[in-house]
């Protein structure tokens, strides 16, 4: 009687632990598509002519950006991403990234290179695990963070 109890038991736990296991699963994809979904945003924002804007259609695309960032760079532990060599580089990136776009005296020089931003991010989300873009972005904002980009 003792075995059958025990057999029982090891199914149920079986079970439960693969439930458990697609669950989490489930949450990480999840988790994977609002990460990439908010680094897509924000390239797509900086792959807008802003010479063509108003100021409040600039104030918005910027407060995009600096929503998306946040919402991707809070994201990024709960994430596959999270487990990848080059794990810190990538958080550096966009956490420089959405420094550099809360300070408001750094919007005109964010805005003059956000081509090159557009590139470093678009190649970050084709492939996240290459660390040279992740760290080109990342010094290209901490450079704009503190001025020291020449502006064209």
């Amino acid at each position: 009687m003792r075995k059958i109890m025990l057999i029982i038991l090891l199914i149920i736990s079986i079970v439960f632990d693969f439930c458990t296991y697609e669950r989490l699963n489930d949450k990480t994809k999840l988790a994977n598509q609002i990460f990439m979904g908010n680094l897509s945003a924000a390239k797509s924002s900086f792959g807008i002519d802003y010479s063509k804007l108003n100021e409040d259609e600039k104030t918005f695309y910027y407060l995009q950006i600096s929503s998306t960032l946040y919402t991707a760079m809070n994201t990024l532990d709960l994430t596959s991403y999270n487990d990848i060599k080059n794990r810190n580089e990538l958080f550096s990136a966009i956490h420089n990234l959405y420094w550099c776009m809360t300070r408001s005296d750094s919007r005109k020089a964010i805005l003059t290179n956000r081509v090159l931003v557009y590139k470093y991010l678009s190649e970050i989300i084709l492939n996240s695990k290459d660390e040279k873009d992740c760290q080109a972005l990342s010094k290209l904002a901490g450079d704009l963070y503190f001025n020291r980009v020449k502006q064209f």
